[in-house]
């Protein structure tokens, strides 16, 4: 048989092949209100590569009466390991402002570039591990606790990551400072988000902070 005949029977199997290198490990939908009216939805998808990379995929946006006030569409993209962040965008829409950001990170060398509305803006070194505001909650899942010092950056600048755990009976207060912008916190060091973390795998109540839109299985 001749090779390109090859090729064409074998093409099928190397698409597939390639479908299942990145497979979803987990997906969460949370609904917003502002007071009894639901406002919003939130979308997040975790995967996980054979290459040990995870990546996370979530979009926000307004429904019903607040999409006519203020239509809010937000996504963003972040790829990281246990040496941190690969990479992170972020395609934000709200109300008449359109925003895009993309931070590469060159884990080898040391450094990142921070691009707004396609124009680079900043080129800057760090230390590893260096985390974006939404894989510094994933990578530190497992021991949120102990994750007080990691630094985060949102490409303007870069942060540490303070968390103080309060351990209750039956749950853990949990108080989280971001001191960068992000999507899932408002940037507010003088009053961070407080969240109860219950034994009951994946209960999490938050009791502070309404834009606080992160779940957290203990």
């Amino acid at each position: 048989m001749q090779r390109g005949k090859w090729v064409a029977l074998l093409l099928p199997f190397l698409i597939a092949s390639g479908a299942r290198s990145e497979r979803l490990i987990e997906e969460s939908r949370y609904e917003v209100y502002f007071t009894f009216v639901k406002v919003g939805i939130v979308e997040i998808k975790l995967y996980h590569d054979y290459n040990g990379n995870y990546k996370v995929q979530s979009q926000a946006y307004t429904v019903g009466i607040a999409d006519k006030v203020y239509p809010i569409k937000d996504k963003i993209t972040s790829i990281f390991n246990s040496k941190g962040t690969v990479s992170y965008s972020s395609n934000l829409k709200e109300g008449k402002r359109h925003l895009e950001d993309k931070i590469s990170f060159y884990q080898n060398k040391g450094t990142f570039e921070f691009y707004r509305n396609g124009k680079l803006k900043r080129v800057a070194q760090f230390e590893p591990p260096l985390f974006d505001s939404v894989s510094v909650f994933y990578a530190n899942r497992d021991n949120i606790c102990g994750a007080s010092g990691v630094k985060v950056t949102d490409g303007q600048r870069i942060g540490l990551f303070r968390v103080v755990c309060k351990r209750e009976k039956n749950s853990t207060l949990v108080e989280v400072t971001l001191p960068v912008k992000s999507f899932l916190f408002l940037r507010n060091e003088k009053r961070p988000v407080v969240m109860e973390m219950t034994k009951d795998m994946g209960s999490t109540r938050q009791k502070q902070n309404t834009h606080c839109l992160w779940a957290y299985n203990p």
